[in-house]
């Protein structure tokens, strides 16, 4: 249920946005991350975000889930690659419990709005599912 949730958050909250597809696709060189803040405007007032804490690890809040995820990161050429691991309310739950979060790889790449997502990939029993969200899920930075 947790995995269907998750799949929702990332395709609902493009739906606000409205961008070239074309014009969101190209990309540019990735910047220094470490000690930023990327902001995505799921509603007015109500944020999702990445912050980047340190040259390879980062902090992702859902406002649908009310839920912070902790990860790592990694830049190669113009592209990031995130892992989130765990979410603060795993540590409510059991190891064995199947509403801990589960494992998402995501891909951005950086254009002139700011850091485009380009697909997640969720770690099932049966290997990682990869789902592409909208052109329009864009983080712009914090300034």
């Amino acid at each position: 249920m947790k995995f269907l949730t998750i799949v929702l958050v990332f395709f609902a909250c493009g739906s606000s946005n409205t961008n070239s597809a074309a014009q969101d696709q190209s990309s540019e060189k990735m910047p220094d991350l470490e000690q930023t803040k990327w902001l995505f405007k799921v509603v007015d007032g109500v944020y999702n975000y990445y912050e980047f804490t340190s040259g390879k690890d980062f902090k992702y809040y859902s406002a649908e889930q009310e839920d912070m995820f902790y990860g790592g990161y990694e830049i190669k050429n113009d592209t990031l690659y995130t892992l989130i691991k765990i979410s603060a309310s795993d540590s409510l739950l059991e190891e064995s419990s199947p509403h801990r979060s589960l494992k998402t790889r995501s891909k951005f790449i950086k254009n002139d709005k700011g850091l485009l997502l380009v697909h997640n990939q969720y770690k099932h029993t049966t290997g990682w599912k990869t789902t592409k969200p909208p052109s329009t899920v864009i983080y712009i930075k914090e300034k």
